[in-house]
């Protein structure tokens, strides 16, 4: 069954994750714009999808959809900043992914997270001036005032790469054994 593995970028992680584990497996990699995409995909008996999330839903997660025949099995690698350790971080991941896939027949086998970086030279003018503002916010209180979400701002603006090398090798791992099964 021939494997390949699509990807949707915001900033780039997604982009290194999929390239990772396309040489990891051998499997070729398309970016979800890809002109030739529509014929590869009907020729895939299974898609691994590495995908940005923005607000908690998967960036061109429509257009994969779109792509995919009914009954495709898909393989999911979320990338995004935040923490998905946390249950009520991965919870509306999984409901936006499950939900669009099981309305169009498309099989989950997993959902797996990686932690993703943030790119300001990539972000739009108006993205940069909202986290700019939330981080002057946050910087702004002391201590005892600042709120998880104040002090996710600070380390993503402080430290903007959460790349998990360990978690994509582990990933890789996971796929590969499910492969063999």
């Amino acid at each position: 069954m021939k494997k390949i593995i699509i990807y949707a970028s915001k900033y780039g992680s997604s982009t290194k994750y999929a390239a990772e584990i396309g040489k990891a497996l051998d499997y070729p990699v398309y970016s979800y714009q890809d002109k030739q995409l529509s014929s590869t995909i009907t020729d895939a008996g299974e898609i691994i999808f590495v995908a940005a999330v923005h607000i908690s839903k998967p960036i061109a997660l429509k257009k994969l959809v779109e792509l995919c025949p009914p009954n495709m099995n898909v393989t999911f690698v979320a990338v995004g900043l935040n923490d998905y350790n946390l249950a009520e971080k991965r919870t509306p991941v999984e409901e936006s992914i499950t939900k669009e896939f099981a309305a169009n027949n498309i099989k989950v086998n997993n959902i797996y997270y990686l932690r993703g970086s943030l790119d300001m030279k990539r972000m739009s003018l108006l993205e940069k001036t909202m986290f700019k503002k939330f981080y002057k916010d946050a910087k702004g209180k002391s201590d005892n005032q600042k709120n998880d979400g104040d002090q996710f701002i600070l380390e993503a603006y402080e430290n903007p790469d959460f790349s998990d090398v360990k978690g994509l090798e582990n990933i890789i791992q996971q796929i590969k054994t499910d492969s063999a099964s």
